[in-house]
């Protein structure tokens, strides 16, 4: 555990942003993987890592003013970046235009789209609402 502590406090240190970025990079990479590793197909295993790097980022946009630069980097550019795969939407888009698979390309496209705006809209909202009750509490302690 003292080893983490260690690792999170070099990430956010001021000269080390792009420290930052490569540790969220790495983990959010290996969370990719084990996830790819867990479904039996890519399609909704990608549309996993995306939704999931979706709500993530909105939850970090609703909360960036609280939240130290780094850690933010950390959280977006680098985990949320190892998360997503928008190359694999691209690899299985093609692979359905090829095949001729216009419903399977259509779905996925649209899908992917579309949960990824909800899911980046559900993550602000949800952060925007736990500052409040955040606030609020920190007002009722004064």
């Amino acid at each position: 555990m003292k080893f983490g502590r260690e690792i999170f406090r070099l990430a956010t240190a001021r000269h080390t942003p792009l420290l930052a970025v490569a540790i969220g990079g790495a983990a959010g990479a290996v969370l990719r993987h084990l996830t790819m590793q867990a479904f039996e197909s890519q399609i909704p295993a990608i549309l996993a890592c995306n939704i999931a790097a979706s709500a993530l980022i909105g939850f970090v946009l609703g909360i960036r003013e609280r939240v130290n630069k780094h850690v933010n980097h950390m959280m977006t550019t680098g985990f949320c970046g190892g998360l997503s795969v928008f190359s694999g939407i691209s690899k299985n888009s093609v692979h359905a235009l090829q095949s001729g698979d216009f419903p399977l390309l259509s779905l996925d496209v649209a899908g992917n789209f579309a949960l990824c705006l909800l899911a980046v809209h559900l993550g602000t909202t949800l952060a925007l609402r736990f500052m409040s009750a955040h606030d609020r509490r920190k007002a009722a302690r004064q």
